[in-house]
């Protein structure tokens, strides 16, 4: 689960906290004594999501460098679009930094993204695309880029086709059974 999703609850928990906190008569010294510590902790956190000055830790670590790995990807792609494999983060954020067209191709172990519904996939059809991945075992014989964020593999496709959009409509719907002669 991505921490963004539940953000929107802290202000309220906060709020709720200090009610029970003060209705159950605990003790308002401690909570006068840690909001300065607290205080100094989130804004370190916070300066460090905007800012990478412990370049050797790797808290959060795709917070960071995400110019550097999209403009690599970007100079494979040599002007291609850019399907990524099994991530709804990558080509976001590759979007986003590059202003370069990519997609979302899930494989059937991979969950369905925003992608499967924006209708960007018909777009791509039958042209020649990036096909990339931070993922080794699609491309065993690539030799990847490494960036801060990882290794990055990759090859051309010159005439794409997905199938993610096919879906399997049954020739029938109900199904009775038999019984073998002489079963019970």
């Amino acid at each position: 689960m991505e921490a963004n999703w539940t953000v929107m609850v802290f202000a309220p928990l906060v709020i709720l906290a200090h009610q029970g906190i003060v209705r159950q008569g605990y003790s308002v010294k401690v909570l006068k004594a840690l909001w300065i510590p607290s205080l100094v902790l989130v804004a370190v956190v916070r300066v460090y999501m905007m800012w990478d000055f412990l370049p050797g830790v790797r808290i959060r670590p795709e917070i960071h460098h995400n110019e550097e790995w999209t403009a690599e990807v970007k100079k494979q792609a040599a002007g291609r679009p850019v399907v990524f494999l099994n991530s709804y983060q990558q080509p976001s954020k590759y979007m986003f930094y590059q202003g370069a067209s990519a997609y979302s191709l899930n494989t059937i172990q991979s969950r369905r993204s925003q992608y499967n519904f924006w209708p960007m996939e018909e777009k791509l059809w039958g042209k020649e695309i990036w096909l990339a991945s931070s993922d080794k075992n699609y491309f065993p014989d690539a030799e990847g880029k490494k960036t801060a964020q990882g290794t990055f593999y990759g090859r051309p496709v010159k005439d794409f086709y997905s199938y993610s959009l096919l879906q399997l409509i049954p020739a029938q719907s109900e199904f009775e059974r038999k019984q073998e002669p002489g079963a019970r």
